[in-house]
């Protein structure tokens, strides 16, 4: 109670426990920012929740945005997306997009490894079968970071396919970067993306990084300039990979665009100037201006 009295604004990164701090701002009085990278009813629909989960979420994003003094969204899509679903209509509203720190996620001249790498949760969204498969037929090695249900199903489908898969599980933030750099290609074929960190993380690394046309990895890729683009198909992927791994030098130069695209459009601290800026208009004067 101490501590939420003597703050001048409340912010939440997230919606799960974000109404803790709507009950704050009922009590004390305090402007609430609301920063939201994705919208959890969709990315759950996507991953098979039930009608009456989706029901509760649906009601728990919207007590929480609607009660918000101010929302900093992720996208220009989800911010769309949010205005429509959610009816907010012209609350104030900032889009800074997920950030990464450049210092720690940067290329390096570790020897490549030849493998594929994927980061990200083990769930059927990430259409992590359909990635096994392409590994398979081009003969190369894939090691998926991340945890998530579909973990056993997918050991048990690499081993009966007699794929070299290895499965690193959770990895700390810090230790990334070294895969990154040792990987020859990076993979995220997902279903449906908002905005997704690690692509942009190996985006940071200069990764050769292939997506799904798809959006949310369609509003980073800009497809033979900063990375490629693949429908969602075993052999074409399978195509792709064989012919990135085969000769890596003739798709350098993606990397070092990839690089570029994030340093001027990821860069942790200039994003986090903008948000600075939103919070200390908040806190002067409650004129919310839009620091996009």
């Amino acid at each position: 109670r101490a501590e939420f009295r003597a703050a001048s604004i409340l912010k939440t990164n997230q919606l799960y426990g974000g109404w803790v701090l709507v009950i704050a701002r009922l009590l004390f009085r305090k402007p609430l920012v609301v920063r939201c990278g994705y919208d959890f009813v969709s990315a759950a629909r996507d991953t098979g929740a039930s009608a009456y989960r989706l029901l509760l979420m649906k009601l728990l994003s919207k007590f929480i945005l609607y009660s918000a003094t101010y929302t900093i969204l992720s996208s220009a899509r989800l911010t769309n997306h949010v205005r429509s679903e959610y009816r907010l209509g012209k609350k104030g509203n900032s889009v800074i997009g997920n950030s990464v720190n450049l210092n720690l996620f940067s290329p390096s001249r570790e020897i490549k490894n030849g493998r594929v790498l994927f980061v990200g949760r083990l769930e059927k969204i990430k259409r992590l079968e359909l990635l096994i498969d392409a590994v398979d037929s081009a003969q190369v090695g894939c090691d998926l970071v991340g945890d998530g249900r579909e973990r056993t199903t997918l050991e048990r489908y690499a081993r009966g396919k007699g794929v070299d898969c290895r499965f690193f599980g959770y990895v700390k933030n810090e230790d990334l970067p070294s895969l990154f750099n040792r990987c020859a290609v990076f993979v995220l074929i997902s279903k449906s993306e908002w905005l997704p960190k690690s692509l942009i993380e190996a985006m940071a690394c200069g990764c050769i990084v292939i997506g799904s046309k798809t959006s949310g990895i369609e509003d980073l890729i800009i497809d033979r300039k900063t990375g490629l683009l693949v429908e969602s198909d075993a052999t074409e992927l399978s195509k792709l990979i064989k012919r990135v791994t085969s000769n890596p030098d003739r798709y350098a130069e993606l990397g070092e665009n990839a690089r570029l695209y994030v340093e001027q459009e990821f860069d942790l601290e200039l994003l986090a100037g903008r948000e600075f800026k939103v919070h200390q208009n908040l806190g002067a004067s409650n004129e919310y201006k839009d620091y996009s």
